[in-house]
């Protein structure tokens, strides 16, 4: 188990949520084990292969229309009707996946106080686990959201660099 802050400080879920497990039990995540097997909405079942866990002072709070509720951090990846958003990225539009593949609407996100421990699992394969009947994103979706975006903002900066440039030209031009 990797013990690490620096591991959860974008993609965690808070110490009590319910991991849904192969075998259809439902599992506290701060008792899940390396070898551990969880349900995944494919129908398959994916071994856990490693656990990270930190601390978090703050902590998002996602409320449903139907009452479920999740706690993460506001970069954990949130399956919706569109594919995975962070759930800092969601709004009272969008629609969330749960249990069987069925949609339910937001009724709130809020950040609140919680100085809590966090984990995040890494699976033999990546993949989506059901925590709290939500669909959610496991460690391997979280850093490849995390490295398109940051990819996605590098190129930005760079067509925000050839704008500046061809700016200046243009007022050279007509200067």
């Amino acid at each position: 188990m990797n013990n690490l802050k620096s591991k959860c400080l974008n993609g965690c879920l808070a110490e009590g949520t319910i991991l849904t497990m192969a075998d259809g039990s439902k599992q506290r995540i701060e008792e899940v084990k390396i070898g551990d097997m969880v349900a995944v909405p494919d129908a398959r079942a994916k071994r856990i292969v490693d656990i990270y866990t930190g601390y978090e002072e703050k902590i998002s709070e996602l409320k449903l229309v139907n009452g479920i509720i999740l706690k993460a951090t506001s970069n954990h990846p949130i399956m919706t009707e569109k594919g995975y958003k962070i759930l800092k990225e969601l709004n009272p539009l969008d629609k969330v996946v749960i249990r069987e593949n069925q949609l339910e609407s937001i009724e709130i996100i809020a950040e609140v106080e919680a100085d809590t421990r966090v984990y995040n699992v890494l699976l033999e394969e990546k993949s989506t686990i059901i925590c709290n009947d939500i669909w959610v994103g496991d460690f391997q979706v979280q850093n490849n959201l995390e490295s398109t975006r940051y990819r996605n903002n590098e190129r930005i900066n760079e067509i925000e660099t050839e704008m500046k440039k061809l700016m200046d030209e243009l007022v050279k031009l007509k200067g």
